[in-house]
């Protein structure tokens, strides 16, 4: 079985998501009330006055918090046939149980000359349910 060149494994890595650290948990100060002792409350750590970037994990996104990772799975396949008018492919994917895409948009970043049959190749599928968002994007010798 041939070796994914050192590029592609950049990819593949890329596509992966690291989990997020768990947010710590937000201290609250109580306030000071009018009537009762008016000596001030003693401040935060400096660490905890700092506003973490996950401070607002599962409420609704703001530009400072980071969307949610979605995992995309990617899946080696071999090039049966490619059209060069459209860019779109058909490939047979590697597995147990071998399936044929066909339809595959291929990413333009590839030259039409790597295309040949039997290469094998690399298809991010996207929405896992839907196998039009395939798209072929790495391919090696």
């Amino acid at each position: 079985m041939p070796r994914l060149p050192p590029e592609a494994w950049t990819l593949v890595r890329s596509t992966g998501a690291a989990p997020f650290p768990k947010p710590r948990p937000a201290r609250v100060r109580a306030r000071a009330t009018t009537t009762g002792d008016p000596s001030p409350l003693p401040e935060a750590p400096a660490s905890s006055r700092a506003r973490s970037r996950y401070a607002n994990r599962g409420q609704q996104s703001s530009a400072l918090s980071p969307e949610p990772e979605v995992h995309m799975p990617v899946y080696r396949a071999r090039l049966v046939s490619w059209n060069s008018g459209t860019y779109r492919a058909v490939v047979r994917v590697d597995g147990s149980s071998p399936q044929t895409l066909t339809d595959v948009r291929v990413s333009r970043a590839i030259p039409s000359g790597e295309m040949t049959a039997t290469r094998p190749c690399l298809i991010d599928t996207g929405d896992h349910g839907d196998p039009a968002d395939a798209i072929l994007y790495a391919i090696w010798t």
